[in-house]
């Protein structure tokens, strides 16, 4: 079963994607994070996804500077 769902969020510099494939979450970094203040949002999504029992996880750095 394939599953694929998308979000964007957008914070100053800082930007993160979460998309669903399968039984995996893909949480996609973009940009500058200078600060952990800038990734608050993030860091609640992530709680909040490991609080529904999905702790599959994947953080693709790759556009992070």
């Amino acid at each position: 079963m394939f599953l694929s769902s998308s979000i964007n969020y957008f914070t100053m510099n800082f930007t993160y994607h979460l998309s669903q494939k399968s039984i995996f979450t893909i949480i996609s970094l973009d940009g500058e994070l200078l600060d952990k203040s800038f990734a608050a949002d993030l860091l609640k999504e992530v709680e909040h996804l490991i609080s529904e029992q999905k702790s599959n996880i994947v953080v693709d750095l790759a556009n992070l500077k």
